[in-house]
């Protein structure tokens, strides 16, 4: 169902699209080929219009070239927005002076008045392709599918290089890293001279080490020794 209405809604995007950019391009040939510009910008006089020569030339070229681009689905969103602004403008400098009805009835008369609903309906609908912009059939649909293709091939390869150089490199349980190895190896080295300068100085005195400490048993005192040497020397009486 989703499937269905997707579809459906690309198909009405497209004859929306086909048909707004039909009538901007009918409106643009008359203002350049049938009225002519030099009518254009006498009419925009009229209304005091600021800049009517530049008013004149831009209008028709926002028809002309943004009805072709809505009806191939090129830049749809910005074509759009352009001829939404061109429609707010008219109303805003000609259209509102002349009443909201396209026509005016007097009687059993019907005459042209050239008010603002029909600008306001085409607005209203470009505004529809700036919200929505191409749908699923036109040439802004391509690019964004190659932009996307690229964007999930650059995701799988950098997922794919993150993944390899996790497995190639596990840490063990246990493991130190290689700066937390330097610093154990510099904390170490002060213990490790101080304890092979301890061990130096042990060994450079090999008779204090060597010879072993006599007993008091077999070592005989020093006043035991001069008590037997005065007794020797001592004369009889």
């Amino acid at each position: 169902m989703a499937g269905f209405l997707t579809v459906v809604r690309s198909l009405a995007l497209l004859l929306a699209r086909i048909g707004l950019g039909g009538i901007l391009i009918l409106h643009g040939w008359r203002r350049w080929h049938q009225q002519g510009i030099d009518s254009q910008i006498n009419y925009l006089h009229t209304f005091a219009t600021p800049f009517a020569t530049y008013a004149a030339w831009g209008g028709t070229a926002v028809e002309l070239i943004g009805g072709l681009f809505l009806i191939v689905g090129a830049l749809v969103p910005l074509a759009a927005a352009v001829v939404v602004a061109e429609q707010v403008l008219i109303v805003a400098y000609t259209s509102w002076y002349k009443g909201w009805s396209l026509t005016h009835v007097s009687g059993t008369q019907t005459t042209w008045a050239g008010g603002w609903e029909y600008n306001v309906v085409i607005g209203l609908l470009a505004l529809l392709f700036v919200v929505y912009g191409s749908g699923a059939i036109g040439i802004d649909r391509l690019f964004r599918r190659k932009r996307k293709d690229t964007d999930e091939a650059d995701a799988d390869s950098t997922g794919s290089g993150s993944v390899g150089s996790s497995t190639t490199t596990p840490q063990q349980p246990g493991q130190q890293q290689p700066g937390q190895r330097q610093r154990l190896e510099r904390r170490m080295e002060p213990a490790e001279r101080s304890s092979s300068a301890g061990t130096a100085t042990t060994g450079g005195s090999p008779a204090s080490s060597s010879s072993p400490t006599p007993s008091s048993g077999s070592t005989p005192s020093a006043s035991g020794s001069n008590a037997a040497t005065d007794t020797l020397i001592r004369p009889r009486d």
